[in-house]
């Protein structure tokens, strides 16, 4: 009975290491979907990170571009100048003729906001408008010869909103009940999404790894979906 007794303590011992053996294995194995699961991750975020700076590269491109043609055809550069007999230096784009600097031709907009303009699919994108009822301010689209206007946004835009441009994408602070927003336009200056979260008018958009940041009244620094604006990890 006593060896008997022995065995069985032998068979126990023996399947407790083998169970051990088991889960040491398993823990292993865990560990190994982990480094995966992390070197996965470091793929997608170097692939996104790519897109996003393609997404840059080819707005440089398409500015340059629309600047070199726009220069070689007419011999003529926008210009935003700026009305320094009011408080609010707001503006009006004109054609500078590259030459002589004699202005040839001004846009009929002269509330342009903040100081420069931006190109987008060969036209010149402004902020513009008067905040005081019952005028707003709104993003624009110039044709980039005639200097008319071709659209008009469908939001209330801040009057020093800070721009960010990525791919077809707009992004600009939108004001909806006296309440700051980080809106998302398309390429017809129509909103698209509105985020949750309020922000500072003033605040900074940037757009890194797939992530959209902007600062919050409270001083926080939110990270958004690019698409929804939805905070992330709120």
């Amino acid at each position: 009975d006593k060896e008997s007794e022995n065995l069985s303590d032998q068979e126990i011992k023996s399947k407790e290491n083998e169970i051990a053996q088991k889960e040491q294995i398993l823990e292993n194995e865990k560990e190994e979907v982990k480094q995966e699961e992390v070197v996965q991750k470091e793929r997608l975020d170097a692939v996104q990170q790519e897109r996003e700076q393609v997404a840059k590269d080819e707005n440089t491109l398409i500015d340059q571009q629309a600047k070199a043609d726009l220069t070689a055809n007419t011999s003529m550069v926008p210009f935003l100048i700026i009305n320094n007999n009011n408080s609010d230096y707001m503006g009006r784009i004109a054609l500078i003729n590259t030459k002589t600097g004699k202005i040839e031709k001004s846009s009929s907009i002269n509330t342009v906001r903040g100081r420069r303009y931006y190109f987008l699919d060969r036209n010149l994108l402004i902020v513009s408008g008067i905040d005081k009822a019952p005028q707003s301010v709104r993003l624009m689209f110039l044709n980039s010869e005639t200097l008319e206007v071709i659209s008009q946004g469908n939001y209330d835009v801040f009057s020093d909103s800070d721009i960010l441009i990525n791919g077809k994408d707009i992004y600009a602070v939108v004001r909806e009940n006296d309440t700051w927003y980080v809106g998302r336009f398309n390429t017809n200056l129509k909103l698209q999404s509105r985020s949750d979260n309020e922000v500072l008018s003033y605040t900074p958009l940037q757009l890194n790894n797939g992530i959209l940041y902007a600062q919050l009244t409270s001083g926080k620094v939110v990270p958004m979906n690019p698409d929804t604006l939805k905070g992330i990890g709120n």
